[in-house]
């Protein structure tokens, strides 16, 4: 199991640079192949789950839950 916060969200501090969905999905990308992970089941509350479908060759399966 993999848990990180995107930049500036949960431990994670602050960024000068700008926030978005593109640059936190290429975060998480990275993420995983810096880990070597080719495909990922993917849990992913509010924004996460948005997050995974801009790389869906690295999601196996999507859970996701927005309020």
């Amino acid at each position: 199991m993999i848990v990180f916060d995107q930049q500036g969200h949960g431990r994670t501090p602050d960024t000068s640079r700008e926030l978005s969905y593109p640059r936190f999905a290429d975060d998480a990308a990275a993420l995983l192949r810096a880990l070597t992970v080719e495909r990922a089941d993917v849990m992913g509350y509010s924004q996460g789950g948005g997050v995974a479908l801009r790389h869906p060759t690295l999601v196996n399966k999507l859970v996701t839950r927005h309020r």
